[in-house]
């Protein structure tokens, strides 16, 4: 069973990666299929208290959200919905609440959006893209999740 959610998440990941590269556009379905995936391998997991963690997580990716929508809308008076961030990432964001206890989701998602940050913004200051490109972020993040999935399973494998 946990295996399966495991796959599942793991292909839903590719192919969120690849629409959202290829065309800025992701298809509800894999989205929610992930966080559908994360709860079932939390579940099957069988970790102590990890409703809780998920809803901590959901919790905190609320209050983010909610943060980043204020300060956008004192500044610029736009939803940031309607101008950066695309539902995709907003539902990605949830996903990825589901799969991880919260030390390790706070963790994974900070590395992440340091890591893809630094890389758009070196590619950005080389001219290796304009600025008005549009970041896949929910596509960076699928990818992130991936390679943080298939880490942990090699480094099970190795020790």
């Amino acid at each position: 069973g946990c295996r399966l959610m495991w796959w599942l998440g793991c292909i839903c990941c590719v192919w969120i990666a690849y629409e959202d590269i290829r065309s800025r556009e992701i298809s509800l379905v894999p989205l929610l299929l992930f966080g559908a995936s994360g709860l079932g391998y939390q579940y099957m997991q069988d970790d102590v208290g990890w409703q809780f963690q998920v809803l901590t997580n959901v919790g905190a990716m609320l209050f983010l959200l909610s943060v980043v929508w204020i300060l956008y809308w004192i500044k610029y008076r736009r939803n940031v919905l309607d101008v950066g961030l695309g539902w995709g990432d907003v539902f990605i964001f949830f996903g990825l609440a589901c799969w991880y206890l919260s030390m390790e989701f706070m963790l994974f998602f900070s590395v992440n959006m340091c890591v893809w940050a630094t890389l758009f913004s070196i590619l950005l200051l080389r001219k290796k893209i304009s600025e008005e490109y549009p970041i896949p972020l929910a596509g960076l993040l699928a990818i992130g999740f991936i390679l943080n999935e298939w880490g942990k399973l090699s480094w099970m494998y190795l020790w």
